[in-house]
């Protein structure tokens, strides 16, 4: 794993994939933009997802764990979550291969398409949250907001098209691969440098118009 430099983060992968004897992980997946090779900065957050185990004491901040169960794993992909068959999709193992791949050819060719509707959902109570951070003042945090709200608008939109999104970076070029040039400039402008109150108004009204 190239994008792990540091020697405390090779130490602390180094723990994880050894677990507690017994309580080794099943299988350790490299999830999110640095699976696709899509991170837009060396400093990009390492999201792994740890099928089993038991974690270290000390987790780098610069990692985020996400950690199933193979029955958990299963029910969710069963439901149609769609982080789950992501994971399952375009997850890249750094342990447990053939667990993984097992699992990948078991559950993915029966999973349920993922709802849109779940994502407008999301997007909603992130809009609610930026607009109360807008009132308040606090601008980065809204913007915050603001792009996960658009990056589940994003996923809805795909999804209704049978498109499975892949990671943020790369969603404005689904969306413009669909016809939906709108939605691809609104992600990308704000997914940049600090907007002001005005444009993350108007971006707030673009999620209530697809929402």
């Amino acid at each position: 794993m190239t994008i792990i430099e540091s020697p405390s983060e090779r130490r602390f992968l180094r723990r994880l994939l050894a677990g507690n004897g017994s309580d080794s992980p099943a299988a350790v997946i490299l999830i999110g933009s640095s699976a696709r090779g899509s991170s837009t900065s060396p400093n990009s957050d390492v999201d792994l997802l740890v099928i089993g185990g038991e974690p270290p004491d000390h987790t780098p901040a610069r990692f985020q764990i996400m950690r199933l169960t193979p029955q958990e794993l299963e029910e969710r992909v069963g439901a149609g979550d769609d982080f789950a068959q992501w994971a399952l999709r375009f997850g890249v193992p750094v342990s447990g291969r053939h667990l993984w791949s097992s699992l990948r050819d078991r559950l993915l060719p029966d999973a349920p398409w993922p709802d849109p509707v779940m994502k407008l959902e999301q997007a909603r109570t992130r809009a609610d949250d930026a607009a109360a951070l807008l009132d308040m003042g606090d601008l980065d945090a809204a913007q915050e907001q603001i792009l996960l709200a658009l990056s589940h608008v994003g996923r809805a939109e795909l999804l209704r098209r049978h498109v499975f999104p892949l990671t943020r970076p790369e969603m404005p070029e689904q969306l413009e691969a669909q016809g939906d040039g709108s939605l691809a400039a609104a992600l990308r402008s704000v997914d940049g440098p600090p907007l002001g109150t005005e444009e993350l108004r108007g971006l707030l009204g673009l999620i209530h118009e697809r929402c």
